[in-house]
Parts: C-alpha cells; sequence; structure tokens
C-alpha cells in the first residue's frame, strides 16, 4: 500500500509542478505582452506628440508672417495709400480714354482731323 500511496504522491506532485510551470509560463507571457503593448503605446503617444508640436510650429509660422505682412503695411502706410491712389487714377483714366474712343467713333476721317468744324 506505501507504494501505491507514493506513486500517487509522485504523479500529484508532478503534475503540480507541471501546472506551476505552465502558470509560471503564462504569467511571463503575459507580462512580457503587457510591457511590449506599454511600449508601443508609449511610441504611439510620443509619435502624436511630435506630429502635434510641428502642427504647431507650422500655424505659428504661419500667424507670424501674416503679422509680418500687416506690420509692414502699417509701417508703410504712405507708401499703400500712395500707391492705391494711383492704381484709382491709371483705372479712372483708362475708363475716360475707352469713353473718349467710343465717343469718337461715330465721325468720319475728315471731322476728326478738322477737330469737328467741317
Amino acid at each position: 500500500m506505501a507504494n501505491s500511496t507514493r506513486k500517487t504522491t509522485n504523479a500529484a506532485t508532478r503534475s503540480a509542478k507541471e501546472t506551476a510551470s505552465s502558470a509560471k509560463q503564462a504569467a511571463k507571457s503575459a507580462g512580457e505582452s503587457t510591457l511590449e503593448n506599454g511600449r508601443s503605446a508609449g511610441r504611439a503617444t510620443a509619435e502624436t506628440v511630435s506630429t502635434a508640436q510641428q502642427q504647431a510650429r507650422k500655424t505659428l509660422g504661419k500667424i507670424s508672417s501674416r503679422a509680418t505682412i500687416g506690420w509692414n503695411l502699417i509701417k508703410h502706410r504712405k507708401a499703400v495709400a500712395v500707391g492705391a491712389a494711383a492704381g484709382v487714377i491709371g483705372l479712372l483714366g483708362g475708363a475716360f480714354a475707352a469713353g473718349r474712343a467710343t465717343e469718337r467713333s461715330g465721325r468720319g476721317p475728315v471731322t476728326r482731323y478738322t477737330k469737328g468744324r467741317i
């Protein structure tokens, strides 16, 4: 009887050792998986932060360039006003010339030569 008890005890011990080994392997695997998931999450977060920083730099660059343009317009407002006035005068002169050309088209060459006296 002692022999059969010893066999049963040895079988139970082996089974317990195998179960413990399996549990240890599963825990190790789960730990490695969790660690890898944490690393990938950290990489994803770092990439997101990097992208956000790049977008912020681009946006700030655009804002500063627009502010620079606005400041230059204010600083050179007299030159801008003169340029705008010259543009308006040129536009009005062109419209006047076009109107004169359409008004003259009703006269013949002799009348135009004598400036309408004949």
